[in-house]
């Protein structure tokens, strides 16, 4: 995956994030550029920037892990989205733009996961 993100993820990667629901606010805040930037690069054959490419690598990753913790993609969006008293009233969607905001969010679906309430 590294090598992946540094050889330059396509920008298509930000459409099936917005087909699975993100919004450009919630991509253009996760990911560290701007809505402009990224409806310019989605409609090309734009490649991403290392920094853009990891992000928009976590975001997807983070998605897949929540789907699979909640058994459904809109009740993992939902939680994503809503404030969380484990992560201290602040929303998951707001903290994966770090790595140690992913840290603290994928903990939070560990406890899902394995029955504790997140």
């Amino acid at each position: 995956m590294a090598a992946a993100i540094r050889g330059g993820i396509a920008s298509a990667a930000w459409s099936r994030l917005r087909a699975i629901g993100f919004t450009p606010p919630e991509l253009a805040s996760v990911v560290g550029v701007s809505e402009k930037t990224i409806s310019r690069k989605k409609g090309g054959d734009a490649v991403l920037t290392v920094a853009e490419g990891d992000r928009t690598v976590r975001l997807a990753q983070l998605a897949l892990e929540a789907a699979r913790a909640f058994g459904e993609l809109d009740k993992a969006m939902r939680w994503l989205r809503k404030p969380n008293r484990l992560l201290g009233g602040e929303k998951p969607l707001d903290l994966i733009a770090t790595e140690p905001g992913t840290v603290l969010v994928r903990r939070a679906l560990g406890a899902v996961e394995y029955g504790g309430v997140a």
